[in-house]
Parts: structure tokens; sequence; C-alpha cells
């Protein structure tokens, strides 16, 4: 910077200053004429004349000529020197921040005196007047001092806000009265302004603190109704911080553009769920400030934020004396930039109206807090529920129980016959709920939550049943049932196509009397039950009694029940279970006992059952299950124990059964189980034996670690299928399928398709006395790997073991490194082998008899032994002597490690007649060379 640069700024400086100095020697000099003029000026903001003005022949009423007019004409000799201390506005705008409307302004700024330090005091008067015809008014007392080259101001002041005619009442109706809100309201606060003036541009920050009555709320109920938007008149308490910077385009105009933010709240007062009247809240804005000429300001804001959304206004203002310029001295009598209007709030109410009657919904309020003899409005609640069962009456009336104080141990008390619906579409509800109503005002809304989730209210019935639910419509929410003999009944029944609702209960017994949680025995429409919880009941937790009846359970939880925890005992009736725990059940944890009955189980876990985890024990009753987790069962997992009932599985993992895992009992019964694993049954994995029964294993099943076999058929004409699956770690056979001597099965038939059996204590397939016409036990491309004993054993059985003949070329079937045979025939067995891999034995393929005739068709297989022959055929003297072994030996490939590729033997004892000879049939040996003939009897015959 140049020497006589800086020598001009010093000396412009100095200019400054010097006429600071003139002006605060005229406001010193003039301090008791401001002092009259600031009173008159006050008087003006609060309608009363005063003696100072009618000394100058005027007065505080405006005169004909215009109250802009008028008052320039009034006060032109008072401003003729030095800065005038009179400004007249208007302010414009549709809906300004925390207003709406236009109003006029006559402020003034007076000067006072100056303080020792330098600093000039003012007072800061403004009177307003809005277009609604109210009156609001700023009183302040501001300091400002040149610090040097800028500017700080520092006020207080005291804002008033009377304009009671921005809005209008609002009547809201209830039961039996009405009330109103009202829209006018008186405010009061207090605020703090300070800003920093400098040649380049300025810094502004106000805060506003409401006092006295602030605001009035109401709902989100007001007598007998609810609100949909709850009532509310508020002043708002906040602050804001800007700052603004000349334009050097609008030098001329002394431009300026500000740029700032806000928040504002007012959490003073809270509604029932403990959220303040309006949440405090941020916004930002930008402000455009013009002097067109001398004495003429003009301003242009627009706001934006969350609550009130866009916002703004424009300001024109005559400023008396001269107004703010670009210089900073220009401006140490300018007024500070503040809100005038006390932010305020104000939602309208809004009634939520049923959309089925047209009407408000009507609530009676329950709280054992309550004085007695209340009228069941918010303000005037019952203390008992005996009341409020009486008076609603209608449809869609709403009993709200509240929480209270102490119900836990001090219960509301039902009715002797337990609470009731008098109506249809009735609800009984407890403080904390989420449970939504419908209205046309506000859609589906939320109204019983109270300060949020906690400790239901809770109520008892000690002699009877707490809650009866037999309307349709009907619903009940969020309380706690405790210590009745029953929790909820539907009485005299709910008629298809009836539905109720019970949410957010729980029903909680003390272990004492007989205490059932649910009984449903009298209805054909459906029940829906979600998050219900059920605990410590000395009876059954829910039982469905009723013939065609219809129960929803939904995320619910049932622990600690002595009998059934869910148990659907009418005939035909249907019981759908999804997303619900099922624990320390000392009975059946979910049994479908009646004819025709169904359960469907969804995503669930039932664990520490005493007893039986799933029955279907009815005559054709059904349960499905998927996506279940059943741990620790006592018994069984899965029972399907009544004639022709099935159990349908899909994604079940059984764990940790004290007996068999599954059992299928009953004649013509079913189970099907798909993408199903069991693991450490304490019996047999599955157990089917049930005359005609059915059991299906597939899609990637899974039954391992069986303290006894993995599959076990013991019914007469029973159907398995074991599909895509795999039998591992049972402790004794991998599938076994066994009669007792007098077997009169004809159809039984068990096929093994593309699965495994692994690593099974004693064999991998038994089947014994599997002999009957169209009885087979299959194994169709299937691999039989680790068992202690045999991989096959037929015993008096038929066997086919394959290819999986449902695809060409399909999977050929595996047995290796099963102990001492690979596939062991006894007695009059029939077994077919054909493209099977035989490996790691120390036999192949053993074919003996001791009574009956013996067929082994062997074609097409690829053996390997480790110890002894490929095929062994033997016939030995029984009792009847009558033995034949007939082999059908084709194109096999045997390699045997110290012993004949196949050896045949008869065995007699030494005086065996000779009219009994043991006879070997063998056709078409493919590997001549190595075939053994050992006679140690009357007759060995071979043909080649």
């Amino acid at each position: 910077m140049s020497t006589t640069t800086k020598q001009y700024r010093g000396r412009r400086m100095a200019v400054r200053l010097r006429a600071v100095r003139r002006r605060l020697s005229t406001v010193r000099r003039r301090t008791r004429r401001a002092a009259t003029l600031a009173l008159a000026t006050a008087s003006l903001a609060i309608g009363v004349s005063t003696p100072g003005l009618a000394q100058m022949g005027q007065t505080a009423m405006a005169p004909a000529g215009g109250i802009v007019g008028s008052a320039i004409g009034g006060f032109r000799n008072l401003n003729e020197t030095g800065p005038g201390i009179l400004y007249y506005g208007i302010n414009a705008a549709d809906r300004g921040l925390g207003y709406r409307g236009s109003y006029m302004t006559l402020g003034g700024f007076v000067p006072s005196v100056e303080d020792d330090l330098g600093g000039l005091w003012a007072a800061d008067l403004r009177g307003h007047l809005s277009e609604y015809g109210g009156f609001f008014s700023n009183v302040g007392m501001v300091r400002k001092q040149f610090i040097g080259g800028t500017l700080l101001g520092v006020g207080v002041y005291w804002d008033y806000d009377g304009d009671q005619n921005q809005y209008e009442d609002v009547t809201i109706p209830s039961a039996g009265t009405s009330y109103v809100f009202p829209g006018g309201q008186t405010y009061n606060q207090v605020g703090v302004s300070g800003e920093w003036l400098t040649d380049y541009g300025n810094l502004r920050s106000n805060g506003y603190i409401p006092v006295g009555q602030t605001g009035q709320i109401v709902g989100p109920f007001l007598g007998n109704s609810i609100l949909c938007v709850n009532g509310v008149n508020a002043a708002l308490g906040g602050a804001d911080l800007e700052v603004g910077a000349y334009i050097p385009g609008l030098a001329d105009w002394a431009g300026m553009v500000s740029v700032g933010g806000y928040a504002y709240g007012n959490t003073r007062y809270q509604f029932e769920n403990g959220q303040g009247a309006v949440p405090w809240f941020g916004g930002v804005y930008t402000r455009l400030d013009l002097t067109f000429v001398e004495n003429w300001d003009f301003s242009l804001q627009a706001n934006n934020d969350s609550y009130f959304d866009w916002t703004g206004f424009a300001r024109l203002t005559y400023r008396m004396g001269g107004s703010r310029r670009r210089n900073v001295s220009d401006q140490v009598e300018q007024p500070m930039m503040r809100n005038e209007h006390i932010v305020r709030a104000r939602q309208v109410p809004v009634v939520a109206i049923n959309p089925v009657t047209g009407t408000a919904w009507q609530v009676y309020h329950v709280d054992n807090t309550a004085a007695p003899g209340g009228n069941g409005t918010a303000e005037a609640p019952f203390s008992s529920l005996l009341e409020a069962d009486g008076a609603a009456t209608a449809a869609f009336d709403v009993v709200y129980v509240h929480r209270g104080t102490s119900s836990a141990s001090n219960p509301y008390v039902t009715p002797l016959g337990g609470f009731g619906f008098n109506a249809d579409n009735q609800y009984l509800v407890g403080e904390g709920t989420t449970l939504a109503l419908p209205t046309t005002s506000c859609g589906d809304r939320t109204f019983f939550n109270g300060s949020g989730p906690g400790a239901h209210p809770v109520i008892a019935n000690l002699g009877g049943t707490a809650i009866v639910v037999d309307r349709a419509g009907s619903t009940v929410s969020n309380l706690s049932i405790v210590n009745s003999a029953l929790g909820i009944s539907d009485g005299a029944g709910m008629a298809a196509p009836g539905m109720a609702t019970i949410q957010n209960v729980t029903i909680a017994g003390n272990a004492g009397a007989p205490q059932r949680g649910i009984l449903i025995a009298n209805s054909t429409g459906t029940f829906s039950f979600d998050n219900v919880q059920l605990s410590n009941l000395s009876d059954d937790g829910l039982v469905l009694a009723a013939g065609n009846g219809r129960v929803n359970v939904m995320n619910t939880r049932i622990t600690g029940v002595t009998g059934s925890a869910i148990r659907v005992s009418g005939g035909n009736a249907q019981a759908t279970v999804t997303s619900t725990t099922i624990s320390k059940t000392l009975g059946t944890a979910v049994s479908s006992t009646g004819s025709g009955s169904e359960v469907t189980l969804t995503s669930g876990t039932i664990v520490d059952t005493t007893g039986n985890a799933v029955v279907a024990s009815g005559t054709g009753a059904s349960i499905t299950v998927d996506t279940v987790t059943i741990d620790a069962a006592g018994g069984s997992a899965i029972v399907a124990s009544g004639t022709n009932a099935s159990v349908f599985a899909n994604r079940l993992d059984a764990n940790d059964a004290g007996e068999s895992a599954v059992l299928v009992s009953g004649d013509g019964a079913l189970a099907s189980l798909q993408r199903t694993t069991i693991r450490d049954p304490g019996g047999d994995g599955i157990v089917v034996s049930g005359d005609g029964a059915k059991m299906y294993l597939y899609a990637n099943s899974r039954v391992q670690i069986a303290a006894g076999s993995g599959v076990s058929v013991a019914g007469e004409n029973a159907t398995v299928l074991v599909q895509d699956s795999v039998i591992a770690g049972s402790e004794e056979d991998g599938v076994v399928v066994a009669y007792e001597a007098l077997n009169t099965s004809t159809s039984t038939q068990v096929t093994l398709l593309r699965s495994q059996i692994l690593s099974s204590g004693i064999y991998g397939v038994y089947a014994g006395r599997v002999d009957g016409p169209n009885q087979v036990v299959q194994i169709f491309g299937t691999r039989i790997s680790g068992a202690g004993l045999a991989g096959v054993v037929a015993e008096r059985a038929n066997i086919d073991i394959d290819r999986d003949p449902t695809s060409p070329g399909g999977l050929a079937s595996a047995i290796q490194n099963t102990g001492v045979f690979g596939i062991q025939a006894l007695f009059g067995s029939r077994v077919e082998v054909e493209d099977t891999t035989i490996s790691a034995v120390a036999t192949g393929i053993d074919a003996s008899s001791v009574d009956g005739i013996l067929s082994l068709r062997a074609f097409n297989n690829t053996i390997t032994t480790n110890a002894g022959p490929g095929i062994a055929l033997s016939a030995v003297w029984g009792d009847p002597p009558i033995a034949e072994v007939r082999g059908w030996l084709l194109r096999n490939q045997i390699t045997s490690v110290g012993a004949d590729d196949i050896t045949l033997v008869t065995v007699d004892p030494p005086d065996a007649p000779i009219a009994f000879p043991q006879v070997i049939w063998i056709t078409d040996a493919a590997n001549a060379a190595g075939l053994g003939a050992i006679n140690r009897g009357a007759s060995v015959e071979e043909t080649p």
C-alpha cells in the first residue's frame, strides 16, 4: 500500500471519528428532548395520548391525513438536524416465519446517553398492527460502540405478541359435549441481540426466550375423542445467526446479501408419548437489503425449514432523517435486525374419523389412579373395567386401559364372567400398544402407545375367564393377564366368517390351581393371535376344540406349560403357527388330535419338551412343518400316530430327541421329510411301523448319529423312499427293514435312490423277511460305505441293486469298505446286483442257503476283494434239508486276493440222506478260469 493511500485513509477515519463525536455531543444536548420523545413513541405503541405530544399539538391517534404522511409531518421538526429517530414500515407477507399476513410498523430508535467507555445507549421501540387487527410490540435497550473502524452493538428486548386474531377457534366434537381449541394466544418473550458492523459486511445473531404461558396443547385424546393431529399453540424459543456482505454492483443502494440459519422449538409442553409440543428444528434463510433513495429501505427475505416449509417477507421502511448507508458511522442509530413477531407454532387439531361409521372414534378411558366417579373421558377416566364394560355398548367403541400405578401387584379386576364385548368391532387396548386405527382423517394411525413400550397394564380374574371374545371384529391388544383360571375364551362362540384379533398379550399363571391360557371351543370364525406370551400355566397353553374352528398364531412364545402348548382337538379345525417359540413343555408341544384337524408350523422353535414335540394323532390329522427347529424333545420330534395321519416337513432340524426322532406309527400314516436334518436321536432316526404307512426322505435330507438305526421299517405293506439324502453314523444299521416270522405283508416297497449310507455300526442295509409278493428293497445309484459287518444283507428278502433308473446311464451304486461282506444273501432270498462296484471287502457277494431256494443275479459288476472270493455260492444242509442256490453270473469283472474269483460250496453232514442233495446252479460264468468247486457233500452239479 502506498504512503499516499495510507495518509488518505487516515484522514478519512479522522473525519468519521469527528463526525461521530459531533453526533454524540448532539445526543447529549438533546437527551431531555429524546426522553420526552421516547415516552411519546412508547405511548403510540400502546395507544394512549401523552402530555408531551399534546404540547406539540399531536396525539397518539392517527390524523385523517394518513398514518405515514401525518407522522412525517408531525415529527418533521424533530428530525431537521442529524438522523431521525422515527421510522414507518410495512411488512408484506402471506406466511412469515411463525406468523401469517402483513403488518404495519411505527418505531423509534431513541439515543439516550453516552457512558464513560464511549458507548451509546438507545431505546429501540416498535409497535405493530397486523392485517387481522392484532397488536404486538418490541421494547429494547441497545448499546453500540465503535471498535476501530467497526461498530459493535448489543441489545436486550421485551417482546409482546397480542395478535389473537391470526387463527380461528376450532370446535372438537366428543360424546355428549364439545371442546373449543382457541386460535388466539398472547405471548411474551425476552430477546438478546448482537451485531458487528463493518465496511465490508455484517455479522448478526439473536436469541429468543419465551416467558410465562408459552403454549397450549391438546391430544391425542380429548374427552372421548381421538385427534389425528394434535392441537398446538406455542411460542417458540430459539436463535438465529447470519453473515452479510455488501455487493459491489449494488454499492449505490448499499446493497447487502445476508445468509443465515436458525433453530426453534418448544419442548416445555409434552404430549402423552413424551414428545414436545414442537420438537426442535432448524432452517436457513437469505435476505437482500437495499436503500433505494435517502430515507427508504427495502428488505426481501426467504426462509426454509422442516416445520414451516417456505416462508418469507418483503419489507419497505421509511426512516426520517436519513437511512443506513455503507458507511459504518451512519448505522450507529439504526435499529437492530431481528424478528419482530414472536415465532409461534399453530397446529390445528383434527379429529380421527372412523371410515366405516363416518363419525368420530369414541374412547372410554380406564385408569386405576383416577378418582372414583369418572365418566370415561381422558380428563375423568373410569377407575374400573366394570364401568368401562358397561359404557362401551356401540360398535367400534374403544376401551383404553392406562398403565396406572402398581397394576402388577394390584391388577385391574375383570367382571365376574370376564370382560366381554357388547357389539361387533369393539376394542380393548392397553397403554403402549402399537395398534393402529383406520381413519379417514389421517390414514392408519397409532394412538395408544402412551410414553412408548413398557409394562402392560395387568388384569386378572382369579375365579374364571379374564376376557371373553365372542363378537366379530373384536380386538384385544397390549394387556397382561395373570393368575386367571382361563385367560381368553370364545364364550358362546363367534360364527364364520367373523374374525377377532388378540395381539401383544401376555398370559401368565402361578403354577397354582389349573390355569389355561386360551380356549376356543364354540367358534367357527377365525382368531388371530400375534405376539402372545403364555407362561407358567398348570394346564394347556392354547386349545382349539371347536369343530371347524380357525386359529392363526404369530410371533408367539409359550413356555413352562404343563399340558400341551398348542392342541387342536376340534374336528376339521385348523391352526397356523408362525414364528413361534415353544419351550419347557411337560406334555406335547404341538398336537393335532381332532379328526381331520390341521396344523401348520412355520419358522419356529420347539425346545425342551418333556413329551413328544409334534404329534398328529387324530384320524386324518395333518401337520405341516416348515423351517422349524426341534431340540431336546424327551420323546420323539415328529409323530404321525393317527390312522391316515400325515406330517409334512420342509427344512426341519430335529436334534437330540430322547427316543426315535420320527415315528410313523399310524395305519396308513405318512411322513414326508425334505431338506430335513435329524441329529443324535436316542433311538432310531426314523421308524415306520404303521400298517400301510409311508415315509419319504428326500431333497438333501440327513439322518446323523442315531443311537439305533438310521431308518427302521417294521410296518407291513409300508412304502419308504430315501432319495438324494444321507444316513450317516448310525450305531446299528443304516436302513433296516425287518418283520416278524409271521409276516403277512405283501407290498412293502423300500427304495434308496441316489443316496448315501455311511459309517453304520453293523449293516449298511438289512432286509429280513421282505419276501412276499410285490415286496422289494431297491438300492439305485446309492453309495454304501463304512459299515461294520456288511454293506447289504438280505435274509429271506428281495433286494435289487442297480443304477439310477430315472435317467439313461444313471448313477451306479457302490459298496465299499463294509467289513466282511459287500453283499450277503441268506436263506431263500432273491438278490439282483447289476452295474455295481464292490470294493475293499473280504468277500464281494456271499450267497448262502441252508433251506429254500436262493437266487442271485449278478451282471456287469466290478468286484475287488482283499481276502476272499469275489462271489461265493454255498448250499448247506438245513432243517428242512432243502437248500438250493441258483446263480446267474454274467460279465462281472472280479479281482480277488488270495482266493478264487468264484467259489461253489455244498456241505452235507456225514449222515445226510442221499435223497436230499444240496444243489448249486451257475449259468454262463464269465470268469471260468477262476471257478473252483469244492465237493463236500453228496452232489455238486456244474453247468459251464
